[in-house]
């Protein structure tokens, strides 16, 4: 396995060193014993703890012994839902698109919610991502995102309960889903820009090393 980010590590010399994904060969497991210096480790999945996957849906097997992993003997999503995906006339399947481009914009332009029934999610990106726009999240609390006075939770990851926050968010009206989309809009810029998250995170490191008045 590649192992090449000690001797980088060593070369710069840093103050403290901050890991976020490390999966695939960027290094091992052992070689962090090796860092001589202070080390933050961002969690964005499961993979450091469970020794494999990245999120275990809640199988729980990692915890004593791995087998019969659920995740590698899932079917592949868009065979199963290939007759919703794409023979459904109020599903539309776009693919992938480029979260800049004009097409994601007015695609989003014409949405009120976004519906994200996780079980299993490290604060969702792809929620974020469009809550800047004002897009009210109905999600469930495994998806990890704060939801405050705007958004909606899905209680349990069940078709009824699904249903039933939907159901709820199609019967706001009008005024109530505007000014849930401006609080929605306004707390996402406020708290999930880079500005935000570079000052959060330089508050962390600061406060590791004890250098606070370099803030």
């Amino acid at each position: 396995m590649p192992d090449n980010i000690f001797k980088k590590i060593k070369d710069i010399n840093p103050d403290i060193v901050h890991l976020h994904w490390i999966a695939g060969g960027f290094i091992k497991i052992e070689t962090l014993a090796k860092i001589n210096k202070p080390i933050v480790w961002t969690l964005h999945d499961m993979w450091a703890f469970t020794g494999g996957c990245h999120y275990d849906e809640e199988c729980g097997r990692y915890i004593n012994s791995c087998g019969y992993c659920p995740i590698l003997n899932e079917p592949k999503f868009k065979a199963i839902y290939y007759k919703e995906l794409y023979n459904t006339k109020n599903i539309h399947t776009y693919g992938y698109k480029n979260i800049q481009s004009k097409s994601f914009k007015n695609i989003v332009s014409k949405c009120a919610f976004i519906i994200f029934p996780s079980c299993s999610e490290g604060e969702a990106s792809s929620v974020i991502n469009v809550m800047v726009y004002g897009l009210i999240p109905i999600v469930s609390k495994m998806a990890s995102i704060r939801i405050k006075d705007f958004g909606i939770e899905i209680k349990k990851i069940t078709h009824e309960s699904i249903k039933e926050s939907v159901t709820k968010a199609v019967n706001l009206s009008e005024d109530e889903i505007e000014k849930r989309s401006m609080k929605c809009a306004d707390d996402t810029i406020n708290n999930h820009s880079i500005e935000k998250f570079s000052y959060e995170l330089k508050k962390a490191l600061i406060d590791i090393l004890g250098k606070k008045n370099e803030l």
